[in-house]
């Protein structure tokens, strides 16, 4: 620190720091971003030239936070709202929220049921890509349901969290079978 007016030895060394060239300020592109989806500030950004963008989610059991973002972090620092001018290649790191929805049953309990009304437990769960899969070959009745997976895993429980978008595959045995027991 300085005063002026204050006098220096000739050999001193002054050291001046400027921001680069360059720099382009955020705040217009940022506007507004708590009410943006994450996607949409993301591409304001890239639209502009930044390169250097990340994203991270978090879970939420809101839709309405679903795909919102969180905060952003601009070059280290966590943005708040203002003016923040930064080169093309400052690091951005953008974290927004991802629902996620509880499954209402382990996966045994599923086994043996109408498939159809799986389909439908899953469905009222909140799940959206259920695919079924008719299985002719094994002993089960018609229609019950053989295997459901999520996300290519059978291990899961009640209460655990998948995206409303995971792949569900819902096994279940072929009608017209004859009860040969007897």
């Amino acid at each position: 620190t300085y005063n002026k007016g204050t006098y220096k030895e000739p050999d001193v060394t002054i050291v001046i720091t400027y921001s680069s060239a360059n720099r382009i300020d955020v705040s217009a592109l940022l506007a507004d971003w708590q009410r943006l989806s994450f996607s949409d500030i993301e591409a304001r950004l890239r639209n502009a030239g930044f390169t250097n963008i990340t994203t991270s989610a978090k879970t939420t059991h809101s839709a309405q936070e679903s795909k919102m973002l969180d905060s952003i972090t601009l070059n280290g620092d966590i943005y708040t709202n203002g003016h923040a001018f930064l080169p093309s290649d400052a690091p951005i790191h953008l974290i927004y929220w991802s629902l996620k929805i509880f499954v209402s049953d382990t996966n045994t309990s599923f086994l043996g049921r109408n498939y159809e009304s799986v389909v439908t437990s899953l469905k009222e769960d909140g799940f959206i890509n259920i695919q079924t899969e008719e299985i002719k070959t094994g002993w089960a009745p018609d229609n019950s349901v053989i295997s459901v997976s999520i996300n290519n895993q059978t291990n899961y429980v009640a209460g655990d969290e998948f995206a409303p978008e995971a792949k569900i595959v819902v096994k279940y045995s072929s009608s017209g079978r004859v009860d040969i027991t007897s």
